[in-house]
């Protein structure tokens, strides 16, 4: 709904510097990190029922906060995850991906 990505940008627009973690957090997001062989993988998530993933794209300043205006919305009915992939958002950034 437009309520919950009014609520995203309140939060974003109130936190200096920017961390993408609190917003989602902010947003009703929990997180969590799931153990890989290539390092910590951040995974937000929120609300129940059918699971929707969401993916990022790679390009600069890619993260599941790329989501954040449309998955609080999604979040109201659907069970929704965010990811943040190795190298990307609050995820590890093992050296061989830098």
């Amino acid at each position: 709904s437009g309520m919950a990505a009014k609520a995203f940008l309140a939060a974003r627009v109130a936190r200096q510097p920017f961390d993408s973690s609190a917003d989602l957090i902010a947003s009703g997001f929990s997180m969590r990190r799931l153990r890989t062989s290539s390092g910590q993988m951040a995974v937000y998530e929120a609300g129940t029922g059918h699971p929707i993933v969401f993916l990022h794209g790679i390009g600069g300043g890619a993260s599941a906060w790329t989501w954040g205006f449309v998955a609080p919305a999604f979040a109201e009915t659907h069970r929704v995850v965010l990811a943040d992939w190795i190298g990307w958002g609050a995820s590890d950034r093992p050296q061989r991906f830098i």
